[in-house]
């Protein structure tokens, strides 16, 4: 299990940032498949994951879940929460989860202070909205299903997965409902493309736990 030191954010900042990071912040511990917040939520506080994994989505009665972020150890939740404005998305524990809350003054004195803490802060922003440009790019295509499906696998793969003899482990559940959020898809149509990439032996989802055998073959898949 990681500890605050273990993360970049912790070994990246100045003595004085890491001083603060070790003393100000408030521990909390949310068990799998609950809420940290949720959107219109008035957050005043920044959090930062210690271990485990959430995930980040919106949800409208027109288009019901769509997951948009699945963050893991070192990632900051919520930095958006700066400007004052409540929160414009909600955050669910995929795993249990374990993440440390700082008051968004306090961030916002260690910024100004550390140039390194404020880059830090500043790259997880900006990685957020280049993956928000990505995904905006991708709904504007006629990209098939399948290929969006194998890419949302792919990446899951590239960002956390573990490697096994034979295979790479999705370390957390990943679903079917869960996968079809992040693709904007029902969970009939992704249940039959994941199907037809087990049945080529690429790819296989079993009560959650996903493997991944061919990372080229799944990286390629329906172009």
């Amino acid at each position: 299990m990681n500890s605050l030191t273990d993360l970049d954010i912790y070994k990246k900042s100045s003595r004085q940032t890491k001083a603060a990071l070790a003393d100000r912040g408030n521990i909390l511990n949310i068990k799998k498949g609950e809420f940290l917040f949720n959107i219109r939520d008035k957050v005043n506080v920044v959090y930062l994951i210690i271990s485990g994994y959430a995930v980040l989505s919106r949800n409208s009665e027109k288009y019901g879940v769509r997951n948009i972020f699945l963050l893991g150890a070192g990632s900051l939740l919520n930095e958006v929460i700066l400007d004052g404005v409540s929160a414009s998305i909600s955050c669910l524990a995929l795993s249990d989860l374990t993440v440390i809350g700082y008051p968004r003054s306090d961030i916002l004195g260690m910024m100004k202070a550390d140039f390194s803490f404020n880059r830090y802060v500043i790259n997880s922003m900006a990685l957020k909205i280049r993956k928000l440009y990505h995904m905006l790019e991708i709904s504007t295509k006629s990209t098939h299903l399948d290929h969006q499906t194998a890419s949302r696998i792919w990446k899951f793969a590239r960002d956390f997965g573990i490697k096994k003899d034979g295979y790479v482990l999705i370390p957390f559940e990943l679903r079917i409902t869960l996968l079809a959020g992040f693709i904007g898809s029902s969970r009939e149509t992704i249940s039959r493309i994941v199907k037809q990439m087990s049945e080529a032996g690429i790819v296989s989802i079993e009560k959650g736990e996903c493997r991944i055998y061919d990372l080229d073959k799944l990286k390629n898949y329906g172009r």
